[in-house]
């Protein structure tokens, strides 16, 4: 992994560039919602692209009318980003399922290795309103081995 200073809000605003027009040629929208907050991260750029294309990809491909929206925000210490798709609606007592080895949602199994390799987490939870799925990446802003660098120091 090659870890490398990452502003994150002009990271993904050219992550929504890549996108928009995708998302307009399926005829939906895509809406990115970020925070003025958001910190640089130490993270490997293209680790973060990748799990960001996988979960953007995915929440196109599985809306079939409406619309996606990404939200980035700021927390003690890690940037939150949500992916809310406008799919079926999964339930909670099925979303465990959707993280199995055999899960047709292979896209989110290699989305929640590539947050792993990250440093990060993924999680997902029924989306708002009995719609689609949302999903959390939580990327650290220090990753564990520059944090233990900087308590050295």
């Amino acid at each position: 992994m090659f870890s490398q200073v990452v502003h994150s809000k002009e990271f993904l605003e050219r992550v929504f560039e890549l996108f928009a027009l995708k998302a307009h040629h399926q005829r939906l929208t895509l809406r990115f919602v970020l925070s003025e907050t958001l910190p640089s991260l130490i993270v490997d750029r293209i680790l973060l692209a990748r799990t960001l294309q996988v979960l953007i990809d995915r929440a196109l491909e599985v809306t079939p009318v409406g619309g996606v929206v990404v939200r980035a925000k700021r927390t003690a210490g890690d940037v939150v980003i949500v992916v809310d798709d406008g799919g079926p609606w999964v339930p909670p007592r099925d979303v465990p399922r959707l993280f199995l080895p055999g899960s047709a949602e292979t896209d989110l199994l290699a989305a929640a290795d590539l947050a792993r390799q990250l440093g990060g987490m993924l999680s997902a939870t029924g989306g708002r309103e009995q719609l689609g799925l949302r999903v959390r990446l939580l990327v650290p802003i220090l990753p564990a081995v520059a944090q233990r660098q900087h308590e050295r120091e």
